[in-house]
Parts: structure tokens; C-alpha cells; sequence
């Protein structure tokens, strides 16, 4: 039986007390020197104290911060999927097999973030090196669809191959737009269009790569030829919206663009994006995660483009052509719009409407007032 008598308990207390004190100070001076900001679990400190003026080297914080990453390594290891979503007991049997692989799909796509991200890096102080980083056009997932654009009750719906889509993002990369200088070299005119459903699977439905006719310049300048086409691109794919890189030229790009979307008569909004990260960054961050989840579908247009040879191709330190890929990563990397957002076109037409989808009705009267 345990001793509850009290002064036995005390008594015990103290003796640990005594064989404890002589340990303080040795863990103290650790303290001192490994982790200077958490030695009040030893001793609680005054507000404002100074606790680095002892510290003139970061050998011994840095050993700390290896240990406790290699500690968090053992728990979520980077080399293997350290986490499973199993069902509870409340599931119904009925559909446990089917419930466990919808789970297992989600660990897996949620893994593949981890994997993709800089979680090693910065938990696990596990150096990266950027220039192995590769992107595989083969985990891109080939369709043939195209897009339905429909309104019902007044209301549009977009849809691809039968799956509803909620958001669009689309970016336009400018440049002069030489003929001699498109999808082949370093100055490509690209502007895309990604498209979101209801699934959270992505859908790079167009990469176009822009070029103006030397032949006409004297009747429409260079800049104004690339924003029709980029207006044109825009209403084709029924976009609510294009962000415009503003770095070097385009920075007189958007008024231009609005000017033709509203001669077009086009309903969708100009974005003025700057971009402030090196291009080999952004491209990593947008195309990562998405690829190793296997959420990126493409067209059969776009594996015809020059897109998918500029993946094969590309490496962070090279410096060949990426102006498509820079377009789609910015398509992933803006913020989507809303499909949902907004009259229709069939309501901006008639306002007068009181009910969707019904036409105004003329009655006559017999009475007078």
C-alpha cells in the first residue's frame, strides 16, 4: 500500500527538494548557454531581464535545435507517410469500404503537401537543394472536355465534362509579342486560364502564347493588338476576371486591357498583379504541391502548346524558356474568383426582371381609379 500519511509525504517532498537543489545550478548554466529564453522553468525571471548577455556564440542553441529536430524527425520522419485517417466507430457498415478509401485518398493528397512543401526545411532542418527540383509533366491527367456554359433561373453554371466548376483564375504574362519571339524564346506573350470544381481538382484548360503582326502596326500598335487577343482569350473561356503581371511592360498593359474588354463587351474584371519573388520560386510553389497531389488536369490543347515541353525542360537554375510556366503558376497562385459571383449576363440584360427565368408580363385593366 502507498504511504498517504501526510508528514511521511512531506518529508519525502523535502528530501527531493535537497537532492534536486544540487543539480540546479549545473541546469542553470545549460540554460544559460543552449536555450537562454526558457530558463524559467528553473527560476522565474523578472519582466524585461536580459538573458543573451552572457551568450557570444550560437554553437550550443544550434545543437539544441538539431537535437529537437531530430527528435521530430523520429515522429514524423520525411522519408514516409507518418499519419493514416481511420474511420470512428459510428461509421455504418454499409459503407466503411468505401468511407476508408476516401480517407486514404485524402492522407495521401495531404501528404503529398507535406512532401511538397518546406515542412522538412523548417521543422526538420532538413537542407533542400533547389536545383533537383524537377516538374513531371506525366502527373499532369489528360482530358479532351470542353466548356458548357449554361443559365438556369438566370443564374450561370459552368460545367466540364459534368463536373460543376466554381472558381477561374487567369493570368496574362506580357511581353512585346514578337512573332520571332513566342513560345520559343525568352520573351513569350502567355496568358492561361485554370479552373477550379467543386472537387478541389484543378483544370488548366488553355496556355496560349500571344504574338502581334508586325504588318499592321501602322494601323494597330503592338500593345493593343495583344490586349484584343488577350480580351478575345478572356471571352472564349467566359472568365470573370484576368490578372495582369505589371513588372516592365506591363505596367501600361491593364487600362488598355479594360479599354477592350469594354469595347468587346465583355463582363470581366482587369487585376493588377506585381510580382515581388524570384520566377523560379513562384514556380516551385504553384506547381509542387498540386502535382504531387495529383490534382493538375490539363487539355489536349495545352500538351499540344509548347507548356508541356517547357516542364520537361526546366530546371530552377536553367535559363530556358518558362513564360508558360510562369503564366500557369500564376493562375494557381492568385486568388480564384468566385464563378457563382455577380448578375449573369442574362440579368445584366434585363434588370427589370422581379423573378428569375420568367419574362415580364403586359396585363391590361378594366377598371379606372
Amino acid at each position: 500500500m502507498p504511504d498517504t500519511d501526510p508528514k511521511s509525504l512531506i518529508q519525502r517532498r523535502r528530501r527531493a527538494d535537497e537532492r534536486r537543489s544540487q543539480w540546479v545550478e549545473h541546469w542553470r548554466e545549460c540554460y544559460t548557454y543552449a536555450l537562454p529564453q526558457r530558463d524559467n522553468v528553473i527560476q522565474p525571471g523578472q519582466p524585461g531581464e536580459k538573458k543573451m548577455s552572457r551568450l557570444f556564440d550560437a554553437t550550443a542553441p544550434d545543437a539544441v535545435d538539431q537535437l529537437a529536430a531530430s527528435l521530430l524527425a523520429e515522429l514524423t520522419p520525411p522519408w514516409s507517410r507518418w499519419f493514416a485517417f481511420q474511420l470512428g466507430r459510428d461509421a455504418p457498415d454499409a459503407h466503411r469500404a468505401e468511407m476508408a478509401e476516401a480517407l486514404e485518398r485524402a492522407a495521401s493528397i495531404l501528404h503529398g503537401h507535406f512532401d511538397r512543401s518546406n515542412f522538412a526545411v523548417e521543422m526538420l532542418l532538413d537542407p533542400t537543394d533547389v536545383t533537383e527540383s524537377r516538374l513531371d509533366p506525366d502527373r499532369l491527367h489528360y482530358y479532351t472536355g470542353e466548356l458548357d456554359y449554361r443559365e438556369g433561373n438566370g443564374q450561370p453554371v459552368l460545367t466540364l465534362g459534368g463536373r460543376r466548376l466554381v472558381s477561374a483564375s487567369c493570368f496574362w504574362d506580357p511581353s512585346y509579342g514578337r512573332p520571332d519571339g513566342g513560345p520559343n524564346k525568352s520573351d513569350g506573350c502567355v496568358i492561361a486560364c485554370v479552373f477550379t470544381d467543386e472537387d478541389g481538382d484543378y483544370w488548366l484548360h488553355a496556355v496560349e502564347y500571344l504574338t502581334h503582326a508586325p504588318d499592321r502596326v501602322a494601323e494597330i500598335d503592338e500593345a493593343t493588338q495583344l490586349c484584343r487577343q488577350a480580351a478575345g482569350f478572356v471571352r472564349r473561356h467566359s472568365l470573370p476576371a484576368v490578372a495582369v503581371e505589371i513588372n516592365g511592360i506591363g505596367r501600361f498593359l491593364p487600362n488598355l486591357l479594360r479599354r477592350e474588354v469594354r469595347r468587346a463587351g465583355i463582363a470581366a474584371a482587369v487585376i493588377e498583379h506585381a510580382n515581388r519573388r524570384a520566377k523560379r520560386d513562384r514556380i516551385l510553389d504553384a506547381f509542387d504541391a498540386v502535382l504531387a497531389a495529383g490534382r493538375l488536369h490539363a487539355s489536349a490543347r495545352v500538351f499540344a502548346s509548347p507548356f508541356v515541353r517547357e516542364m520537361r525542360d526546366w530546371r530552377p537554375e536553367g535559363s530556358g524558356p518558362d513564360d508558360g510556366l510562369d503564366a500557369v503558376a500564376g493562375c494557381l497562385l492568385v486568388e480564384p474568383v468566385r464563378l457563382s459571383r455577380g448578375p449573369s449576363v442574362t440579368e445584366r440584360r434585363d434588370r427589370g426582371r422581379w423573378r428569375p427565368g420568367a419574362e415580364p408580363v403586359a396585363a391590361a385593366i378594366e377598371f379606372e381609379v
